[in-house]
């Protein structure tokens, strides 16, 4: 188990949804009320969601994206049930501040248990 001094490391396949501009944050959001239906999201609901919102911004064809959505998804679906919750999904993705993934490897810290 390691702990990280500073700031968390970001996953390479996340990096394009760190600092999104506000249009964006707004684009998640109502695609997320528009799509989402309840509070558990599978990874096509997802999906579905960061394209409406994000594909023009971000300038990448559909496939590109869908190869980091599902990182992305991956992640949140720690237990591989196929769904994650949608609204912690969405609030994480729009928190990635621009220096998440700044940190020197020299920060980081272990710890054994």
């Amino acid at each position: 188990m390691g702990q990280t001094l500073g700031c968390a490391p970001v996953n390479p396949g996340c990096r394009r949804f760190i600092n999104l501009p506000r249009s964006c944050v707004y684009g998640l959001w109502e695609a997320f009320n528009d799509i989402a239906e309840g509070f558990g999201l599978t990874m096509e609901e997802f999906q579905e969601i960061i394209k409406s919102a994000l594909l023009v911004y971000l300038n990448v064809t559909e496939k590109v994206l869908n190869v980091d959505t599902d990182t992305v998804f991956k992640l949140f679906d720690d237990d591989e049930v196929r769904s994650v919750c949608g609204v912690r999904c969405v609030c994480v993705v729009l928190r990635w501040p621009a220096d998440a993934y700044a940190c020197m490897p020299a920060q980081e810290l272990s710890f054994s248990v």
